[in-house]
């Protein structure tokens, strides 16, 4: 469950949304059942729905804060499904035996693209940086959200950062498609914003979820390849069992090899007289001191700079970018759907508008410098990595550390 410190947290973010007062004691549940929905931005809904499910469940919840419960899966279900209860809870660990899970496979549900909380972008990041797959999961007959679009225009920023193309799209519920044309044309429509987020030659499979568990619930083979999951299944299986074993015997050969190398060589000096040895060591020594001299040139070769020209550059396109948007943003939040004179408080809408928009920028920029600090660690591992110098090179007798 979450720590009271965290879920004060959540609350003063969303009643300063709200633009209401920040919360002190269990003053706010008096506040959050006063509220009303009228004159709420949009934005702000998911919000106030989040405060009037917390006053909800409050009085079962507060004395739940900070442990840890251990529960089945009936319980489990309800933390998961029920809002009341799932606003009080930070993680759920489950444990479950499946072919999947048997093979030491993880799977992390991440915080929605959407998400209320501004925390769960970093853990979001982490996640998409550090994973091994990542499937995105969108449905049908739904429209691409705005958490949505942010998500893939992240994804399409860090992909290039990948060494393998670790992402699978998912098209749920194909079967309410009426034709395999109108199938094709939602697929078409999905390829179409994955390429317009940055992601190029996206690997999209239309399946039916439903279908395919009732498919394996009954052992029908026809029915599972009707519901498309075999597709994907196909895929992630070569993706999981041999591209990426394959990455990993590759390291694992390099670090064989040079470790056999390193043998050999000992070997081979092993089995030299006295007098060769002694020139080896007079070698080595001279060696070393060489060494010694190329990497204090190499810390006033100002490396920083280098970084700090890097930094630059990325900020300047970070820039550009965000103003090229800008133009989106604005119109995306001063929509003429929210701006009516029915809505009611007119002025305070448009206030309202005002600060989502200030919020989308923070977000955007904030996903920004989080896909540039990845561009600069790979920067500076490919700095440490390339020799300082090519007219004069030293190859050590002993494996290199690779950062």
């Amino acid at each position: 469950m979450k720590s009271a410190e965290a879920f004060q947290d959540d609350l003063a973010y969303s009643f300063s949304i709200l633009q209401l007062s920040k919360p002190e004691g269990d003053s706010w549940l008096e506040a959050v059942r006063s509220m009303k929905p009228e004159g709420v931005h949009p934005a702000g809904l998911p919000h106030y729905g989040f405060l009037k499910a917390a006053a909800s469940g409050w009085d079962l919840a507060k004395p739940l804060l900070g442990s840890v419960q251990t529960v089945d899966m009936t319980e489990y279900r309800s933390f998961v499904a029920d809002e009341t209860k799932s606003c009080f809870v930070d993680r759920i660990d489950l444990y479950y035996s499946s072919p999947l899970t048997e093979q030491g496979i993880v799977l992390v549900d991440t915080p929605g693209a959407d998400s209320l909380h501004a925390r769960h972008t970093g853990v979001t990041f982490q996640y998409m940086k550090q994973a091994d797959a990542i499937v995105f999961v969108t449905y049908y007959n739904h429209a691409f959200s705005k958490g949505d679009r942010q998500f893939l225009t992240q994804l399409g920023r860090v992909k290039d950062s990948f060494a393998l193309d670790k992402m699978f799209f998912i098209v749920n519920a194909a079967d309410l498609a009426a034709s395999q044309e109108e199938l094709e044309q939602v697929v078409k429509h999905v390829d179409g914003n994955l390429k317009a987020r940055g992601i190029r030659l996206p690997h999209i499979y239309p399946l039916s979820s439903m279908t395919a568990l009732e498919a394996k619930l009954g052992g029908d083979e026809v029915m599972l390849a009707q519901s498309g999951l075999g597709a994907f299944e196909d895929a992630l299986g070569v993706f999981a069992g041999e591209e990426l074993p394959k990455l990993s015997l590759q390291a694992a050969a390099s670090e064989v090899s040079a470790a056999r190398k390193r043998a050999e060589e000992w070997a081979r000096l092993s089995r030299q007289d006295a007098g060769s040895r002694q020139r080896r060591k007079q070698d080595l020594v001279r060696t070393a001191e060489q060494a010694k001299g190329l990497v204090g040139q190499f810390a006033t070769m100002q490396q920083g700079n280098l970084i700090a020209q890097e930094t630059k550059e990325l900020l300047f396109h970070v820039r550009q970018r965000i103003g090229f948007g800008m133009g989106d943003f604005f119109n995306e939040t001063f929509h003429p759907s929210v701006l009516r004179e029915d809505a009611g408080q007119l002025k305070r809408v448009f206030a309202g508008c005002g600060r989502e928009l200030e919020r989308t920028l923070v977000r955007e920029l904030e996903q920004e410098l989080l896909a540039t600090t990845l561009r600069l660690e790979n920067k500076g591992n490919k700095s440490c990595m390339r020799p300082p110098y090519r007219r004069q090179r030293i190859y050590p007798h002993w494996m290199p550390v690779w950062f």
